[in-house]
């Protein structure tokens, strides 16, 4: 218990005390001169928690408000403008969003999940999901869905198994701008794992601000802020529309099976398979019944444990030497649940 209290106090603290994270650009004073209208909402601007409540489906998702990096990113936006059209044009910038959110969402539950286990198998289970790593990606989306997508503002700190199969810790950054009248809005996935000395804020800023004003035809990709370790620019891809969102799962998965496609719209859900013949019916069960031991297996992997063996349709004992853990599956995804004593002994 003690364990899930500092995780929820050491979330809590992030978005109520943020601190700053500085980027280094020796020459910023020179792009006081362009001139840039601040459009966006009031709230993209400061920090929120959107849900402390373990099982709320808003919970690990935070907005990471102006004061999270200095200078602020609108301002930094500015600069990488001011660089990329040079001082023969001075463009007319509108900034109508620059969001940041931050998706803790599986690192955490699986955080409270091992503190809830105990013992060397709980710090495993705790510390596996905060291994994960993810690669970054930019994307066009669409005003209207992200616009759309306003009342639960949550949703937007999601992403897609495709985009984030590990469900490792990501930031996800929204950058809308109408430059000489041309509107784009993008879309930047980027991993919160830190990376060398690099911080993971300044390099997804970074990345963000690039890739999104490389939509911009006509001039070259501007160069990357001076930040104290900068990293690569992933290339922009180009895509109709906001990208559909991950579902909220109740309980925190630490493994998950091989990504489904996404569905081209948010929130909606993958059309169901048509029913098979009853004479296949044993064959659908085998499979499923092979899904879940590969999924289980892979969730003991990461805590350490043996082969797995199946006890029940959907549950799995998995041998940890002097213990053995219960992993539940239960649709596309399996968890650990608790220590037993032995192997297969009393709970």
């Amino acid at each position: 218990m003690k364990k899930v209290c500092a995780v929820l106090l050491s979330l809590a603290c992030t978005a109520c005390a943020p601190v700053a994270t500085k980027v280094n650009v020796p020459d910023i004073a020179k792009s006081d001169s362009l001139s840039v209208r601040d459009m966006r909402p009031v709230g993209e601007k400061d920090s929120k928690i959107f849900s402390l409540l373990l099982t709320s489906k808003e919970y690990g998702i935070i907005r990471a408000g102006d004061a999270r990096i200095s200078p602020s990113p609108v301002r930094l936006l500015q600069h990488q403008v001011f660089e990329k059209y040079g001082a023969d044009h001075t463009p007319t910038v509108a900034v109508y969003h620059f969001v940041v959110y931050e998706n803790m969402k599986s690192q955490l539950r699986s955080g409270a999940i091992g503190a809830g286990i105990g013992g060397l198998a709980g710090a495993l289970i705790g510390n596996a999901i905060a291994d994960h790593d993810a690669s970054s990606q930019t994307q066009i989306v669409s005003e209207t869905k992200f616009d759309n997508s306003a009342s639960d503002e949550y949703e937007r700190g999601l992403y897609t198994s495709s985009e984030n199969p590990d469900k490792a810790s990501v930031f996800v950054i929204y950058i809308d701008t109408d430059i000489d009248g041309k509107r784009v809005l993008t879309r930047t996935v980027a991993p919160i794992k830190k990376h060398g000395d690099e911080n993971p804020l300044a390099s997804a800023v970074e990345l963000a601000i690039n890739n999104h004003l490389g939509h911009y035809d006509g001039h070259a990709p501007v160069a990357a802020i001076a930040s104290s370790a900068p990293t690569a620019s992933a290339a922009p891809v180009a895509a109709p529309a906001l990208a559909p969102v991950e579902d909220a799962p109740t309980s925190a998965p630490v493994a998950e099976a091989a990504p489904a496609a996404a569905p081209a719209t948010p929130q909606v859900a993958e059309a169901a398979p048509a029913p098979a013949p009853a004479a296949a019916a044993p064959a659908q069960v085998s499979a499923a019944n092979t899904a879940n031991t590969a999924m289980a297996q892979s969730v003991a992997n990461q805590i350490g444990c043996g082969a797995v063996q199946s006890n029940g349709d959907s549950t799995f004992v998995a041998p940890c030497g002097t213990y053995s853990v219960l992993i539940d599956c239960d649709g596309d995804q399996c968890r650990p649940m608790h220590a037993i004593k032995g192997k297969g002994g009393d709970e």
